[in-house]
């Protein structure tokens, strides 16, 4: 039951993050926008490392490598973001449950001593099939109908390099403190977004209404922070494998609150989609859990996973 509490809190925090940041986006722009969710997040992480007196690495090393997944991580945020302005809260987060089975591939295929078996492989072939049939239908999940694919193909995108970022954390920072690895990636890709938002983001402070400030702190707080507290809590707790459940709870969430709050779609073309691409990352999930307890994957790269 408290796991079950913990997946359904993170779950509830990213999938109201989500549509939050569309019923902002319009007003403040992708580009400010990811940029000051980020200096709030920042803020937040801060203030958390002071709170708990959190050491942080010296070597310069592993801050190239938090560069990095910060780097990774910034362009994910903005491409979500700026898929916002062509498809609803629930088919975004659709493709964002996909993140957790484009890991497994990539992981497959960059890092030698994880291996997907005959269940992963065919968890890959079902969850692309889901992917392939909300391609198909292109549905957008908005009143204003649906054909345009921008939105799906930059959501594809940024999933496939929010994969890439997670394997290159579980291979680089696996030693490093997740609190610590997650931080330090917020405040490297804030220190990318923020000049960029500065030089070709047009946008001015005083006219954000509520909409743009709620975007802005709720999607810092809650969707940057407050659910990757409850990730770690999670993994601290239970372990690596209940990360990815949250994944299964987003699409809901963000799919009833956005049908509720923008009036957006749910249409039978997405509820397929979602159900094909869940069941592909639940069967991903239980080969490599299997993996994991016939000891293919070994002990010291489990620890890294919330990376």
């Amino acid at each position: 039951m408290a796991r079950m509490t913990f997946v359904i809190a993170a779950g509830v925090a990213l999938g109201t993050s989500v549509v939050i940041t569309r019923l902002g986006v319009a007003e403040v722009g992708p580009l400010p926008l990811v940029a000051l969710r980020l200096t709030v997040a920042c803020l937040a992480y801060a203030a958390l490392w002071l709170i708990r007196r959190i050491r942080l690495p010296r070597g310069r090393r592993t801050w190239i490598d938090i560069a990095v997944v910060g780097l990774t991580q910034v362009v994910p945020l903005l491409l979500f973001t700026t898929a916002l302005q062509f498809i609803s809260s629930g088919v975004l987060t659709v493709f964002i449950s996909l993140v957790p089975l484009l890991t497994y591939l990539l992981a497959a295929r960059l890092l030698r001593q994880e291996r997907l078996g005959t269940l992963g492989r065919l968890g890959l072939a079902v969850g692309f099939g889901g992917v392939l049939l909300l391609l198909a239908t292109g549905t957008t999940g908005l009143a204003a109908g649906s054909g345009d694919l921008r939105g799906h193909f930059l959501a594809l995108g940024g999933s496939v390099l929010a994969a890439f970022s997670t394997v290159y954390a579980r291979r680089r920072l696996r030693e490093i403190e997740a609190v610590v690895v997650t931080g330090g990636q917020f405040l490297a890709a804030w220190a990318i977004a923020a000049p960029l938002s500065l030089a070709f983001g047009e946008f001015h402070l005083a006219q954000f209404t509520w909409r743009g400030w709620l975007a802005i702190g709720y999607g810092g707080l809650v969707g940057s922070f407050f659910a990757f507290l409850l990730m770690f809590e999670m993994i601290r707790r239970y372990g690596a494998t209940p990360s990815v459940l949250p994944a299964y709870v987003m699409p809901l969430v963000s799919s009833l609150f956005g049908a509720l709050l923008l009036g957006e779609v749910i249409t039978p073309e997405l509820i397929a989609s979602a159900a094909v691409i869940l069941c592909g990352v639940f069967m991903a999930g239980r080969s490599e859990r299997a993996s994991r307890e016939s000891g293919a994957i070994p002990q010291a790269r489990r620890s890294s996973e919330v990376a």
